[in-house]
């Protein structure tokens, strides 16, 4: 026997992060591939190997092999990419042999750079497994499934260290202990003809799931092949003119290897496909499924599907294969956490209680936009706040890992504050006089229902009325004034469209419309663009009137923990309400936000100049004439944008403020007429100046 030490260079194993097959497992592959299956592998790590060959050559000739694997199969330039290469006679080192005890590169402790690649290589394929991605994926987070990454530890202890996913630790503790008895009893082709169905969201870490699922059946012997196990991910779309066949990648997967038998895991998105389940195409290729199932176990995968879609997804599939569910529920924000502390534990870094709350202002932004990728955007999230610690760091002088809010200022940028605390905050806006009369009423209400014992009451509200009149701000605020009056526990602000509810497949929409609303328990779930939620036209395709029957379920079911605040123009407002009966009494506020006089329009202008900003004499002048001579119509207008209007016209103008204090070299930045005159004759701003003929034009 034969022991080949190999070492690659730290600084190229660095540059391979991001490819599919990295230079140590493909080594050992192509070595297994060469010599067969007597290849013992005595250690692994991201940049080095230790390899015992039961085999007959010579130390030259597998000195050659090796060295044509090297040159021709993976194409290196052995010189600078080989740091260590020997082939020795296996002599004291036996089957139980521990590593080398020679201080060589491969030895070195595992700090400093080396600790380093570990974090970059945690999505490295494990040892007889192999991942591939086909076509279009689901999306993975291999890396950031706390525990996914553990080298050589039990799998399924791995696998219980993962947060939540407990369908998926269930099964995998199951395939644990059926396999003393297909092994026994060498029952492996009737395991193989298990199918698997994983309900599961993008973003929430597929890839992982199929890696540990792979590692376990390796580990437990449930797979016996000669080559390392592949686990492909692919999505079938529906047919169109350039798709003609859109089952050819699968059966390609599918294609027995000639050379050697060889096993896949074939995980297949069937998502586009929920409607066509029974459609003969689909039926003809599970039969192909069935037929290929000796050699290849097959996952299939939807989103997280409401339970009875997700049975019916089952029993379609059932009529030709034997399939397992498993869901895998989305995170809530305490699960969300604690994958933020386990990623940042990656790179030793911890962070304080407070440091955390910013995190979660910061997710529940990313959320509020509809397209959230679960611990994908956690990783993205926590890569952040280390890069500001270290900006932190570098401004003040100091180096530590231990990352506070102050580190981080800024990640969040709706983080509560006194901008946003008490009625005040509302009081110091311009117009909303009527509005704050309102909720003060309300409060009363609240209070006066707890003071009679008659629990709190329903306080789900309507906000109407156009574009930029303060609706989104009032409704942020709002949040904090009722847990300031003990209404809600957390007074957070969820803030999302109402199409942003629905899902893209059957099915989909009730569980991603449930998960939105236990997110903003204890708090405020604001819906703008709400009545889009409502059509006449009575589409099987179209998923808002279940997205309504579901928010209209949790309103009434948690309205002493949430508040679910809709809003919209006045007159879809009103007919989202007609077509939905009980809707409108669950909502019994309804807040007005009526189009800002031409008055208020400058008194906001003011403000966002602001006291520290300067401007020359006649600025305020010439801006206070502008919209003096707005007119009706556009004010009335309801394309309108009020505040959001005035706010475009003041960026612009300082714009024009720093262009020309660019040209002219000025070390003051100040506003001026001019300033306001050249962003205000911009076409976007002067079509709204529609005047009679005896109006005075402005700047004369």
């Amino acid at each position: 026997m034969r022991k080949i030490t190999l070492a690659f260079s730290d600084k190229w194993i660095l540059s391979c992060a991001g490819e599919k097959a990295l230079p140590v497992p493909a080594f050992i592959a192509y070595c297994k591939e060469k010599f067969g299956n007597e290849v013992k592998v005595l250690k692994s790590s991201h940049t080095s190997c230790e390899l015992i060959v039961n085999d007959t050559l010579s130390k030259e000739d597998i000195s050659a092999a090796v060295s044509e694997i090297l040159s021709t199969k993976m194409q290196l330039d052995v010189s600078s990419e080989v740091v260590e290469f020997s082939v020795t006679d296996e002599g004291a080192v036996n089957d139980s042999a521990s590593p080398v005890s020679d201080k060589t590169e491969i030895d070195k402790e595992e700090t400093g750079f080396t600790k380093g690649l570990k974090k970059a290589f945690d999505e490295e394929e494990e040892e007889g497994v192999f991942i591939k991605k086909t076509g279009s994926s689901s999306g993975s987070s291999r890396d950031v499934i706390p525990g996914a990454s553990s080298k050589g530890s039990d799998t399924a202890l791995t696998v219980d260290s993962l947060v939540g996913a407990f369908e998926f630790k269930a099964i995998i503790h199951e395939l644990k202990m059926i396999a003393s008895g297909v092994n026994k009893f060498n029952t492996h082709k009737a395991f193989f003809f298990q199918s698997y169905l994983f309900s599961i969201n993008s973003g929430c870490g597929m890839t992982t799931y199929l890696e540990l699922f792979a590692k376990t059946l390796v580990d437990n012997n449930l797979i016996k092949a000669s080559k390392p196990v592949e686990v492909c991910e692919i999505k079938i779309e529906l047919p169109a003119p350039h798709i003609p066949d859109p089952f050819a990648g699968v059966k390609e997967l599918m294609a027995p290897a000639i050379a050697q038998p060889t096993c896949k895991i074939i995980c297949i998105d069937i998502s586009e496909w929920l409607l066509k389940l029974g459609e003969t195409d689909f039926r003809d290729f599970l039969s192909l499924v069935e037929d290929c199932s000796e050699n290849n176990i097959f996952v299939f995968r939807v989103p997280f599907l409401e339970e009875d879609t997700l049975a019916e997804v089952e029993a379609a599939l059932s009529d030709i294969l034997f399939v397992r569910s498993i869901k895998f529920p989305p995170m809530d924000m305490n699960e969300l956490v604690e994958c933020g502390r386990r990623q940042l534990a990656l790179y030793d870094y911890n962070a304080d209680e407070d440091a955390w709350k910013t995190f979660e202002y910061r997710i529940i932004e990313e959320k509020s936009d509809g397209r959230f990728y679960g611990i994908n955007t956690v990783k993205k999230v926590v890569n952040e706040m280390i890069y500001r610690k270290q900006i932190s760091d570098a401004r003040n002088g100091v180096n530590n890992t231990n990352i506070v809010s102050s580190d981080i200022k800024g990640l969040a940028k709706s983080e509560g504050g006194s901008r946003y605390t008490g009625l005040d905050a509302l009081r110091d806006m311009v117009g909303m006089e009527t509005v704050i009369k309102t909720i003060e009423e309300m409060l009363v209400q609240i209070e006066l229902s707890r003071k009679n014992m008659l629990g709190s009451p329903c306080i789900h509200m309507r906000f109407v009325g156009a574009p930029g009149t303060g609706k989104t701000t009032v409704a942020r605020i709002l949040g904090n004034v009722l847990k300031e009056n003990g209404v809600l526990r957390n007074g957070h602000f969820f803030e999302y469209s109402g199409r942003d509810l629905c899902g893209r497949y059957v099915g989909e929409t009730a569980p991603k419309t449930a998960a939105i609303c236990r997110d903003a328990y204890g708090s405020v779930l604001f819906i703008d663009e709400a009545y889009s939620l409502f059509r006449d036209d009575h589409s099987g395709a179209d998923y808002g009137r279940e997205a309504l029957d579901t928010l209209i379920a949790e309103m009434e079911n948690h309205r002493d923990d949430l508040v679910v605040i809709m809003a919209g123009y006045p007159d879809e407002m009103a007919h989202l309400l007609k077509g939905n009966s009980g809707l409108e009494s669950r909502m019994p506020y309804e807040v007005s936000f009526p189009n800002y006089t031409r008055e208020q329009l400058y008194q906001i202008f003011v403000r966002m100049v602001g006291k520290k900003m300067a401007y020359k004499e006649g600025f305020l002048e010439a801006a206070e004439e502008y919209f003096n001579n707005l007119s009706d119509e556009t004010l009335g207008d309801k394309t309108f944008s009020n505040a959001r209007f005035v706010r475009n016209l003041f960026e612009r103008t300082c714009a024009k403020a720093g262009r020309r204090q660019m040209l002219e070299n000025s070390p003051v930045f100040e506003l001026t007429k001019e300033d306001f005159l050249g962003a205000s004759s911009d076409s976007a701003f002067s079509k709204l100046l529609k005047r009679t003929n005896t109006a005075k034009r402005i700047g004369f």
